[in-house]
């Protein structure tokens, strides 16, 4: 095997590609340079569709897309890669109720079936549809503010 040596600005890079507890850097780059071997299309029972998975039958990247298994380990990094949503810190909860607080901006909250962006600080802290307490609370879900952008 072979040793390769990155500067810090793309080994950042390599990492935003990744898939959480998943990917290795061989495994981004082999997605993204389109070298995975042996990808096998295969009936997803759930929905009828057909699906790109692995040999271990693990829903597949290609190209940039991704079978979403909700089932699987989410997070607001993932979807704003899958939804090509743009924001410095994005942050995920299963009912989009609760959350850890956004630190940088534009932010973003998700749920499985969208997301609400926040431009600002100030736009943030002053959201009527949230409460700022040791935790995030959205007041009656993720859904009920008005510019949450629905995605499924």
């Amino acid at each position: 095997m072979a040793t390769i040596r990155i500067d810090e600005e793309v080994y950042l890079w390599l990492k935003s590609q990744a898939i959480p507890f998943e990917d290795t850097p061989n495994s981004v780059l082999r997605r993204l340079a389109g070298l995975d071997k042996n990808p096998m299309l295969v009936k997803d029972e759930s929905n009828g569709s057909n699906t790109l998975k692995d040999q271990g039958g693990n829903p597949k990247m290609v190209q940039g897309k991704t079978k979403l298994n909700l089932s699987g380990r989410l997070s607001g990094k993932i979807l704003a890669r899958l939804w090509h949503v743009n924001v410095k810190h994005a942050l995920y909860h299963k009912d989009g109720k609760w959350y850890n607080h956004l630190r940088d901006f534009p932010g973003a909250l998700f749920d499985p079936n969208g997301y609400v962006i926040f431009h600002g600080e100030n736009e943030y802290i002053n959201s009527p549809y949230l409460q700022h307490g040791q935790e995030l609370h959205v007041i009656n879900g993720l859904p009920s503010i008005p510019t949450y952008k629905r995605m499924r």
